[in-house]
């Protein structure tokens, strides 16, 4: 972690961020292992459903959290002009440089 205190949208990101951030990492350390498995077992389309209806409840229950704290960042009052520091914007940069990565359905 950066060591840095940061403020979005006038919001201080709060202890939940950090518990919902270690959400995603501890999600992110399954999905290849998880994965891989769910390769071997195709050819049994019940093992197969039900460990893919697993993942994909975890992914959108992650989703849904963080989806659902963003909305709070955005109706947070901010300031009419917020100034981000040379980190913060750098940081943003390279968020957005990511974009969504799913493709279509």
């Amino acid at each position: 972690m950066l060591g840095l205190r940061l403020r979005l949208a006038g919001t201080t990101v709060t202890p939940e961020d950090r518990v919902l951030l270690d959400r995603v990492r501890a999600l992110h350390s399954t999905l290849t292992h998880r994965t891989v498995l769910l390769a071997h077992v195709q050819s049994d389309v019940d093992v197969f459903a039900e460990g893919l209806r697993d993942l994909g409840q975890d992914l959108r229950d992650l989703g849904d959290d963080m989806l659902c704290r963003v909305a709070e960042l955005d109706l947070a009052d901010a300031p009419p002009h917020t100034t981000l520091s040379r980190e913060s914007a750098w940081c943003a940069g390279e968020l957005a440089s990511f974009g969504p990565l799913v493709g279509p359905k």
